[in-house]
């Protein structure tokens, strides 16, 4: 079992081991099913139940397995203190192949089509008013379309602060440091915990980066999201 602790973290982080056999994932699809019915389910057994004894065991049988898994959830929320349940878990577990990548002052859109290229992810590059004209977001429309990821980012020129982006599982900044610093409160109030922010070149103001990485002449910086309190 993998352990991580980070500064910011409350808890410790402990990564579930990311193994799932055939006989698991057909006993949480029977759960799932069940769970689903289980207002209408018990009718269903006693009309097919050959005596009431028969119907009184599978009650017992019933109770027995919904406690074990009402134990078990109990532990998976201890070890993953989070909104979002099963999915939490096993985002945590197996990764994701879905993410949504949102690039603030996209220029002509390289970043969100190299995600989409590379991994198909989704992406929204937003243009800055007073930084972007149409023209960049009609090359980069025509840069996605010669790259054969048209429809995974999309490109649109919007105010800053009028961007929703609780969606975004990913954010990457090319900004001033000053504008980042007054962006900062709004993606921290926007975005789920855990949720990655990227700068190219420059720094959020006073908040110090989780991680610095130089890539050749240019430098990254990278914070993530923490859990609310």
């Amino acid at each position: 079992m993998d352990i991580r602790t980070s500064p910011d973290a409350t808890f410790v982080d402990v990564a579930p081991k990311p193994t799932l056999r055939t006989r698991e994932a057909f006993v949480l699809g029977i759960g799932i099913v069940v769970g689903a019915g289980i207002f209408r389910t018990p009718s269903l057994v006693a009309g097919a139940s050959s005596s009431d004894l028969v119907f009184l065991a599978a009650w017992v049988v019933g109770g027995v397995l919904s406690i074990i898994g009402a134990i078990c959830y109990a532990e998976l929320a201890s070890t993953s203190p989070q909104a979002g349940g099963d999915y939490s878990y096993l985002k945590r577990a197996f990764g994701t192949r879905v993410a949504f990548l949102y690039d603030l002052g996209s220029g002509d859109g390289r970043i969100p089509i190299a995600a989409a290229k590379a991994h198909g992810v989704r992406g929204t590059g937003t243009g800055i008013d007073i930084d972007i004209d149409p023209q960049r977001i009609r090359e980069a429309n025509q840069n996605a379309k010669e790259a054969n990821v048209t429809g995974l980012p999309t490109f649109k020129q919007e105010g800053l602060f009028q961007t929703d982006f609780s969606d975004a599982t990913v954010v990457m900044l090319y900004l001033l440091d000053s504008l980042n610093g007054k962006l900062r409160p709004k993606l921290l109030a926007e975005l789920e915990p855990g949720t990655r922010t990227l700068s190219h070149a420059f720094t959020m103001g006073d908040r110090e980066p989780e991680q610095t990485v130089n890539v050749g002449p240019r430098t990254i910086y990278r914070w993530t999201v923490p859990e609310r309190k």
